[in-house]
């Protein structure tokens, strides 16, 4: 033992014995104590209730040594507490000891046990029985539970430790001596009975708010999500998170609150730590807590820019305490969650010698070839390849790793962290990859007494990497997803020379990802933030922030020249003979990209936020009065810039200036805009039972001019909190131990005007003049200087109840919002020559309910948690003030419409009845190409009009998803620590088109399920008959739009902590273990397709979903 720990233990001795000096004296002291007693017709339990609130003691005994509800005769005269006592008990044969600030009351004379049965009664800090209370010997399993007067009976030895615990109270552990009776008193967890939740400039104790907020929890967010987006899908009712996978770097995910609020930009408002940022550039290890502001009252603060709802990111910080460093890592394998099975290839052939039969043509595989076929395959897969191989040979199961290391420390006048983090995600497709770089430091200071000073400041780069035209559709053949399932079947990915096999449109899946270029982004991202607090006068405070967010993006697309011949395609000629198959030896595919060409593009943002905040809160005996008045600024600017050339001297030389200057372009524009904002808030709670709050928010912004550049956003919302009434019983609070009602309204805004729309702006052009082209300018729409906010007017009815001492916890919502003044762009004269303006004229409604369920308990060692939630919405445009209906898309692949009655982006088709019999031939039923016959789909003539054209298209579905919900959990039992989150949609459809909706009628995947096709001698069939070269069956109708409900396995965990005597041998104060897998398991309807259930309507355009195992590891120094 070294010097410094032997003066260490010296001074703890002398604390211990200070400590023991001074508990001895609070314990002479609380016998004597005065007490005096008031009241008529006092019971025992309500003068024990008064003793306890006169002195610092807990009056603990039995009820079945004291019969507590006996009226008292004669009060005792004022005294210390020990004679009052006394003089309470006369009579019953009870003493009273003093022991650790416990007045203990029992019978006199009973025999203390060395061994054998121990009962007590379990209260809370007011003396209540506490039911249901966990009593375990500790180390054992040996437990009970305390019934309904909190009393417990357990066989324990003497010198046992009892663990007594119950969710909402601070457990205790109380060593068992002589006695056989041990009373026990629980106090309140202070944490969760002052839980706060982060609102729009400031926090509010949970229990006091008076709007709808879904508070994220650190815990509750999937940090292996493939975005910051999707690890947050299914954890609050009203955030409908639609995950459609993306590649890395580039995740494709949708965020909603309570529906579509308007035609235009329905996207959430996100602010991190108050200031606006993209939610994707968020380290889900950075979250401390997110809010979910649902409701007008909530989000009213923010104004303009809150309709659509607003999600606020709080992250992490310092606190007091050493110096402690995380570290957190995982090691990840992706596969694709899903992949459509094709037919067989003999039932292949088969069925497309029939679909040519159907379309007058003969046979392309004759027996001979089908039964060369069967022979061969095994032994030579190249000349007899199979009809479609593809993702057995482009998906790869691929890695992804994360390391991520904090260090966080401080003392009362100042405390910071850093956090680094490196993460790398490769495709499950080649030359797919994803790298993160970043670190983020803040700091925090209190240098004076009332003055507190924080700094931060955050960069991140990412860096992504994607082959060129990934997602093209029919362009040379496509991009890697359309050629993987379009017009490349029977072709050999790759020979065994490395050339590359060909399909009929020249397009190769495998070699596009890997010879036709690269995509690469570059996103970079800097702010900074400054903060200041300052107290002032008795309940006032100052708070002033200002933050620069600086955002230099770069894509670089270089497009490779390159040649590709494939002179061992399948000769269909060939395998039509009835012969054995002789391919054309001079038969070629040709891919040939003659220039290569670049693109390179730059896009910086610089934004700068200014608040300004006057805070005013105190109490005047039970009223509460919270004040805050601010002052906001927000300025962006824009720019962008583009170059591209082309013919470089070769692939690898791939810099703008190094390609020719004949096939120069250059393009660039900027833009700026600026919101000025006036706000208050103001919240008044009577005796924590009648709350109410009023917001208003006044905003300025550049978007509009003249009247129609400010605009009065404002809010109110109450509640009651009627289980603080006093005629809330005991026995009710016992059952129902909180209940609040509320209700809010309000109005926000949306500015979704384009920066310039009410200017007279002018667009450059050219025009002949004299024989020659000269530049010039022009108008091209008219300017509409009335435009203004689109507003949503939303009323809010919730409640909030905890029940069983809130073990179990309900919070429900029913809402309806109203957004009126939509912009769509109205039908003027053709005569004027001029594109009509937009104007405020749409009505849009949304409705829904919020539901969720929360379970906490205790059993022995074992703690867990259930948590179940659900959400509704209901969306209908009203009114489109003038403005036509839209359409967009094309009616082989997806068709939504924007009209009056429908909901925003409703699925627009023909209804179908079956498909065509010889009945609806003979009778001339309308048919909606004249080819088809028997066996093809029946349109519906909704009309009765007697054709099938467009006048008979109508609503076929929804692409919003119903329903959505989310069952999680967790567990902890000693030291292992196991979650999970099953989440899902009742209520979805989805649109397959191209190969998927085809049947093999063109050069396209076929699907498994398509063998049942409709013949003269299956005339039950599930599909149409096939026919070649004819897209008239895979028209946009409700035949193709098909169910995607579906349930997932979003999340699992399973970890263990490292015993800490066996960590801190090694200086570590904790190691955790974990495993860990995302997607693991669905079930769907689309399973049978193959498709994954959030799969993207139309063809299969889109980078897979995948699915994740991973192992990790946390570290704490």
């Amino acid at each position: 033992m070294n010097l410094i720990q032997l003066k260490a233990g010296k001074i703890l001795c002398k604390l211990f014995l200070v400590a023991v000096f001074l508990v001895n004296g609070l314990l002479v002291t609380a016998q004597h104590q005065q007490v005096n007693l008031s009241g008529v017709k006092l019971s025992l339990k309500a003068a024990f209730k008064q003793i306890e609130q006169q002195t610092n003691l807990f009056v603990d005994y039995s009820v079945r040594d004291v019969n507590d509800s006996r009226i008292i005769k004669e009060l005792p005269e004022a005294s210390n507490v020990k004679s009052v006592l006394e003089q309470l008990l006369n009579g019953t044969g009870c003493v009273v000891t003093f022991s650790n600030g416990h007045a203990i009351i029992a019978k006199e004379g009973k025999v203390a046990v060395a061994t054998g049965k121990i009962t007590g009664v379990v209260k809370d800090q007011k003396g209540e029985p506490v039911i249901g209370a966990n009593v375990v010997e500790k180390g054992t399993s040996n437990g009970t539970v305390t019934d309904l007067d909190g009393i417990y009976s357990l066989s324990v030895s003497e010198g046992s430790v009892l663990v007594v615990s119950y969710i909402g109270y601070n457990s205790q552990e109380v060593k068992v001596g002589k006695e056989d009776m041990l009373n026990i008193a629980l106090t309140e967890d202070s944490e969760t009975l002052e839980e706060v939740v982060v609102i729009g400039y400031g926090q509010q104790k949970k229990v006091s708010v008076t709007g709808a907020v879904g508070n994220i929890k650190n815990e509750s967010i999937n940090r292996l999500a493939n975005s910051t987006t999707a690890s947050m899908q299914g954890v609050a009712p009203g955030l409908t998170i639609q995950d459609k996978g993306g590649s890395p770097g580039r995740s494709s995910t949708t965020m909603r609150i309570r529906g579509v609020t308007t035609i235009n930009n329905s996207d959430a408002l996100l602010l991190v730590d108050g200031i606006e940022q993209r939610i994707s550039d968020i380290n889900p290890d950075d979250i401390e807590s997110v809010s979910i502001l649902k409701d007008a009252s909530t989000t009213a603060i923010y104004g303009s820019r809150a309709a659509n709802g607003v999600v606020l990111v709080t992250t992490k910080r310092g606190k007091e305490g050493g110096v402690k460093i995380d570290f957190n890592s995982y090691w990840g394998a992706q596969n694709v969650t899903d992949t459509p099975k094709h037919m067989e290839t003999v039932t292949y052939m088969k069925q497309q010698n029939y679909a040519f039969q159907n379309a007058g043509q003969n046979p392309r595989y004759s027996n001979t070839f089908i039964q060369e076929w069967i022979d061969n395959n095994q032994s030579d897969p190249i000349t007899y390849r199979k009809a479609n191989q593809w993702q057995d040979v482009v998906y790869r199961t691929a890695l992804q790793h994360n390391y991520s290391l904090t260090v966080s420390g401080g003392n009362e006048k100042a405390k910071g962290l850093m956090a680094l983090r490196y993460y790398n995600q490769n495709g499950v497709v080649s030359n797919f990859n994803s790298e993160i770089k970043e670190i983020r430091v803040n700091s925090d200071f209190n240098p004076v007494r009332g003055l507190k000073l924080s700094a931060d400041a955050n960069f991140r780069t990412r860096y992504s990497l994607a082959p060129v035209g990934a997602y093209d559709y029919d362009i040379n053949g496509g991009g890697v997803f359309y050629s993987m399932y379009h017009a490349t079947q029977f072709v050999v990915p790759q020979y065994e020379d490395g050339s590359y096999g060909l399909g009929n449109k020249n397009a190769n899946p495998l070699l596009l990802s890997k010879m036709a270029g690269d995509d690469k982004q570059w996103n970079n991202l800097f702010v900074g933030n400054i903060k200041a607090e300052l107290s002032l006068l008795d309940g006032f405070k100052f708070v002033a922030q200002y933050a620069q967010r600086y955002a230099f993006n770069k894509t670089v697309s270089f497009t490779n020249a390159y040649t590709v011949i494939d002179k061992n395609f399948l000769d269909w000629a060939a395998t039509a003979k009835d012969q054995p198959y002789a391919p054309n030896t001079a038969r070629q595919r040709k891919r040939e990209i003659s220039r290569n060409s670049m693109n390179d593009y730059r896009e910086d943002t610089d934004e700068y936020t200014l608040n300004l905040l006057l805070d005013y809160e105190k109490q005047f005996g039970k009223h509460n009065l919270h004040g805050l008045a601010g002052f906001s600024q927000i300025e962006n600017k824009w720019s962008h810039n583009q170059a591209y050339r082309q013919d470089f001297y070769n692939n690898e030389v791939q810099s703008i200036n190094m390609g020719s200057e004949s096939s120069w372009k250059s393009y660039g524009y900027n833009n700026a805009y600026a919101l000025r904002s006036f706000f208050g808030r103001v919240n008044y709670n009577y005796d924590n039972r009648y709350l109410l709050e009023a917001n208003i928010r006044y905003d300025g912004t550049s978007r509009f001019t003249g009247d129609h550049q400010f605009g009065t956003f404002p809010s109110f919302s109450a509640g009651w909190r009627i289980s603080n009434e006093g005629f809330w019983s005991d026995g009710l609070r016992n059952v129902i131990s909180d209940l609040k009602v509320r209700a809010s309204w309000g109005q926000t805004g949306n500015q979704t005007a384009g920066l310039y729309a009410f200017y007279d702006s002018y667009a450059s052009t050219s025009y002949n003049l004299g024989g020659n082209v000269v530049q010039g300018y022009m108008q091209t729409a008219l300017a509409n200087k009335e435009l203004k906010w689109e507003t949503s007017t939303q009323t809010d009815i919730g409640l909030d109840a905890g029940f069983l001492n809130n073990r179990l916890t309900v919070t429900a919502d029913y809402y309806f919002k109203r957004t009126d003044g939509i912009l769509v762009s109205l039908p003027i004269s053709g005569t004027i020559g001029l594109d009509a303006p937009v104007q405020n004229a749409a009505i849009v409604d949304n409705k829904g309910f919020e539901l969720s369920l929360e379970w906490k308990d205790r059993l022995g060692e074992l703690t867990y948690g259930l948590n179940f939630n659900i959400s509704n919405n209901w969306n209908k445009v009203i009114s489109l003030g003038g403005a036509n209906p839209t359409i967009s898309g094309g009616t082989s692949d997806v068709l939504t419409t924007v009209r009056e009655g429908l909901p925003i982006n409703a699925y627009w088709g023909y209804k179908t009845d079956g498909f065509l019999t010889q009945e609806d031939i003979d009778n001339g039923y309308a048919r909606y190409d004249s080819r088809m016959t028997l066996g093809d789909l029946k349109y519906v003539d909704t009309n009765k009009d007697g054709k099938i054209d467009a006048e008979d298209m109508t609503e076929i579905g929804d692409e919003f998803p119903r329903l959505p919900f989310a069952i999680s959990g967790n567990a902890a039992w000693k030291n292992f620590d196991f979650s999970f989150m099953f989440q899902g949609v009742m209520n979805a459809q989805t649109r397959v088109s191209g190969a998927l909706a085809e049947g093999g009628n063109f050069e396209g995947f076929t699907l498994d399920i398509f063998k049942d096709y409709w013949t003269p001698e299956n005339l039950d069939a599930r599909f149409p008959r096939p026919r070649k070269s004819v897209d008239y069956n895979s028209m946009m109708s409700d035949f193709w739009v098909i169910d995607a409900n579906y349930l997932r396995l979003k999340n699992v965990q399973l970890g263990y902590t490292f015993p800490r005597e066996l960590t801190q041998r090694a200086n570590i104060d904790k190691i955790r273990v974990y495993l860990a897998g995302s997607n693991l398991l669905t079930f769907s309807p689309l399973k049978e397709w193959g498709l994954d259930p959030e799969f993207v309507s139309g063809r299969f355009l889109y980078y897979p979903q995948t699915s994740v195992y991973t192992i990790g590891l946390n570290l704490t120094f």
